[in-house]
């Protein structure tokens, strides 16, 4: 993703190229990638959570926007989605919020 103007948050990291971000204690992860399924990542990436003892939400993003598959995402451990296509203006807004919320809790 491309942002023309400075973000309220960074990348910290970055895997796969722009298919998997963490972004100031957030990640957003793909559901479909050529080497892991998102649901694979997300579960991955909840092990090391524990491990680690550290906690930040994983939203998935995709384009199969169905009721049921929202749903099936929300109950496998994703704790939001963004819907494909997504255009830069909203994944800002989106990471604003999500990083607001961060850092209340």
């Amino acid at each position: 993703f491309f942002f023309k103007q400075k973000t309220a948050y960074e990348i910290s990291a970055c895997l796969v190229g722009s298919e998997m971000c963490i972004r100031d204690r957030a990640c957003i992860t793909d559901l479909e990638m050529p080497k892991m399924k998102g649901v694979e990542f997300m579960n991955h990436l909840r092990e090391i959570q524990k491990v680690k003892r550290i906690e930040f939400p994983i939203v998935v993003c995709t384009g199969h926007v169905d009721e049921k598959t929202v749903q099936d995402l929300l109950r496998a451990g994703f704790d939001d989605f963004l819907t494909k296509p997504v255009l830069p203006e909203q994944l800002d807004r989106f990471f604003t919020r999500i990083c607001e919320e961060v850092r209340r809790a």
